[in-house]
């Protein structure tokens, strides 16, 4: 959907400011009951209609006398830019946004390096400059395609870790978004809009200094791929299998001798001697894994098992 402003009469025409929304599959339009625009007719005189690429979406009040606007939405792609921003793509390195101020129809971008940027068509830079975002993930665990599935997977605290997590071998098995510590796994379940369809994730991807899409971890499932931002998981019922159910039992003291004696050696073990019973063992191994080195863990399987 696009959004365009009348910047000039002419006969037959709303008033001057007037606001419509649409696009070249649909008709513009103030709303519901109101006069309908053919696409054609909006968007092919840029002499009387001026597309609005921004939309502010925040304001703060000084002293209490004069509104200032602190973020502004950028409506092509939805990116919003607030002061205090940090981003790329004007002449000078190191840029941060330092006030917003809007004159006429022209939205101005003042930066920290005295520069100024604006959404005039043509020729502003609005539409191209890219938001410095921080790292919003945090990479839990990889799984080794060497055995085939993702049975084996190392934590931080693996002694090949840091070479893993260099490496572009080892597929990533879950991660974490940091803005809310919602934490995604291959198997889940998420969708990408709030009415959206259910997607089951496939598989992970990480992009860094790419200039045509967004930067961080890309989410795949069935027929698309989502930024990790806009991904929201769908909490369902996960059955318990054996090895979690014991491992309560064992950590509760009710297990039997064998499961016991099974759970301290895992735990006791190096991630060398952990990987030679996870050949015998490894639904036991897992779990040992992500107890000692995935936080919140412990929690969500007591979780599991009181939901049975």
């Amino acid at each position: 959907m696009k959004k365009y402003k009348l910047i000039k009469t002419y006969p037959g025409s709303d008033e001057l400011g007037t606001i419509i929304t649409g696009s070249k599959e649909t008709m513009y339009s103030k709303g519901l009951g109101y006069r309908n625009y053919d696409w054609a007719h909006v968007e092919i005189h840029p002499e009387f209609w001026e597309e609005v690429d921004y939309e502010i979406v925040d304001t703060t009040i000084k002293n209490n006398l004069k509104q200032k606007i602190s973020s502004v939405k950028r409506l092509s792609d939805g990116e919003i830019f607030s002061v205090g921003d940090k981003f790329t793509g004007y002449s000078s390195e190191g840029n941060t946004i330092k006030r917003f101020e809007l004159c006429e129809n022209t939205l101005f971008i003042h930066t920290n390096n005295q520069g100024t940027i604006t959404n005039t068509p043509g020729i502003g830079l609005f539409k191209s400059i890219k938001k410095v975002v921080e790292k919003d993930y945090e990479i839990l665990s990889y799984w080794s395609p060497r055995f085939g599935d993702t049975k084996y997977l190392y934590y931080e605290g693996h002694e090949d870790w840091d070479n893993i997590n260099k490496s572009k071998y080892h597929p990533i098995h879950s991660v974490k978004r940091l803005s809310d510590g919602e934490v995604f796994t291959l198997g889940d379940t998420i969708k990408v809009s709030q009415y959206g369809n259910p997607h089951i994730i496939s598989k992970f991807s990480l992009t860094n200094d790419n200039s045509t899409i967004r930067n961080g971890i890309w989410i795949y499932y069935d027929g698309g791929c989502s930024h990790i931002r806009n991904a929201i998981k769908i909490k369902t019922k996960v059955e318990m299998n054996n090895a979690e159910l014991e491992f309560i039992f064992f950590m509760k003291g009710t297990s039997g001798s064998f499961k016991t004696n099974l759970f301290k050696t895992i735990m006791s073990a190096d991630n060398t001697n952990q990987k030679k019973l996870s050949l015998g063992f490894p639904d036991e191994v897992e779990v040992v894994r992500r107890y000692q080195q995935e936080d919140g863990y412990w929690q969500e399987l007591q979780k599991k098992r009181d939901n049975d």
